[in-house]
């Protein structure tokens, strides 16, 4: 006599699928709790490029780090290379040290603008009140500051960028907006394109935690055929990460609009491409919120014609009988 077959049984008793729910339950903790990281994921704190000017040798006393530094250069330049490969506290020493050297040259602007790294690095480690007084100093040293140059401007952009990261993180979505918008205008007004484009994709981040799926969608549809055709960058990489993880929020997982999918590929690819760790992996945590969003809506697909389909059925049949 041929043995039952286990999982048929389990499924036409409803095991199977007590068993599929209680799966997406555990699984939409996990997404629960990766909600939170998906506005982060989606900001584009990329450590920007801007004028430094010469500064003078630093003394060893002044370096904690093993490689001394020549300069204030290379400090930034370190500073950079610990953000990006995720030593943050590193980091944050770095950018410490160039503020107090740019400090004491009475340098302002390169000041503001090591502190906005500072800040940068302070946020990534969770120290809010050090990230909150790292990126009001750097305001106020450029609010003393003559911004007439393109250099300050640019700088001020900057450090708005940082501003509003920080705001949407600690809940503030209307004023991080407030400060991407105003760096977009800065961007715009000196000629920086890729700028323009990150404060943009940020200004869409805000609407979507706003609840504007509308707004953010339009912004993607404005920048969309620049951002494609950019160059390989950290901040394409965030921006197609960004506009994946829109699509998302928007429930559109089918790519009505366009493939989430095909847009976190790409992002992923840009990624690998420039072997950046924090970029990849924050991509592949969106792509598993994608899969557990469809995963979830072919079960509710699945229940629908499975549990509902055989009791109309059952019904007609009886309804017929009666003739």
């Amino acid at each position: 006599m041929a043995r039952p077959n286990f999982w048929n049984t389990a499924r036409k008793k409803g095991v199977f699928r007590k068993w599929q729910i209680i799966l997406l339950a555990l699984l939409g903790l996990t997404f629960s709790f990766s909600v939170h990281l998906l506005s982060a994921a989606s900001i584009v704190p990329v450590i920007e490029k801007a004028p430094i000017r010469s500064g003078q040798p630093i003394s060893n006393a002044s370096i904690s780090h093993t490689e001394v530094p020549e300069s204030i250069e290379q400090l930034i330049k370190n500073g950079k290379t610990l953000y990006q490969s995720g030593q943050f506290a590193f980091a944050a020493q770095s950018f410490q040290q160039a503020a107090q050297v740019y400090q004491s040259q009475n340098d302002a602007l390169n000041q503001a603008l090591a502190l906005n790294f500072l800040s940068l690095s302070e946020q990534k480690l969770g120290h809010w009140n050090q990230a909150s007084v790292a990126i009001t100093t750097s305001l106020d040293l450029l609010n003393q500051s003559k911004l007439s140059t393109s250099n300050a401007k640019h700088i001020l952009a900057i450090v708005l960028n940082t501003q509003g990261n920080l705001q949407l993180a600690l809940g503030q979505a209307e004023n991080a907006l407030q400060s991407w918008q105003k760096a977009a205008k800065i961007y715009t007004e000196i000629g920086d394109t890729a700028g323009n484009i990150g404060s943009l994709i940020n200004q869409a981040t805000a609407f979507q935690s706003l609840g504007l799926y509308h707004r953010t969608m339009k912004i993607f549809e404005q920048i969309e055929k620049n951002l494609l055709s950019m160059p390989n960058s950290l901040l394409k990489a965030a921006g197609l990460r960004s506009f994946g993880n829109s699509l998302l929020a928007s429930g559109d997982i089918s790519g009505d609009i366009e493939d989430p999918e095909k847009i976190l590929e790409q992002s992923l690819a840009v990624a690998q491409q420039l072997r950046s760790p924090q970029e990849e992996s924050a991509t592949l945590l969106s792509l598993g919120n994608l899969a557990f969003a469809k995963g979830k809506r072919n079960l509710i697909k699945e229940s629908t014609t499975e549990d509902n389909f055989p009791s109309v059925v059952k019904f007609t049949r009886e309804d017929d009988s009666l003739d």
